[in-house]
């Protein structure tokens, strides 16, 4: 087994790598998450629900702290809300808001597509 402690090495720098890039993902989550729950307090919102007027409140808010540092990386770099943006990784609408795909078999076209 040479080289262990190169791949361990390895290993742990690329999981550094990860941990960092997801953090961009995770703080904007979180400044999402408080904009909404500013703005369904503005709104008086029992629930937590939003409406239009709370997701303009919301965007009004988010609008106003994108120049504002949000994120301290190690106390040597400093992100503001847009820059974590930029930085985020992109979810796709599964992992987003939930998708689920149902395939369906049509009987009448496989049978004939199998009798020929």
């Amino acid at each position: 087994m040479r080289n262990k402690g190169a791949i361990w090495t390895l290993a742990i720098a690329l999981a550094m790598v990860c941990i960092y890039q997801l953090s961009f993902t995770v703080v904007t989550y979180k400044v999402r998450k408080d904009a909404n729950t500013y703005a369904a307090r503005a709104i008086k919102s029992p629930d937590g629900k939003l409406d239009s007027l709370g997701l303009k409140i919301a965007d009004r808010y988010l609008d106003s702290i994108s120049a504002e540092t949000v994120y301290n990386f190690l106390w040597m770099k400093k992100y503001t809300y847009r820059d974590c943006q930029e930085r985020e990784i992109n979810l796709g609408l599964d992992l987003c808001v939930g998708m689920d795909v149902v395939p369906e078999v049509s009987t009448v076209d496989m049978i004939s597509s199998l009798t020929n």
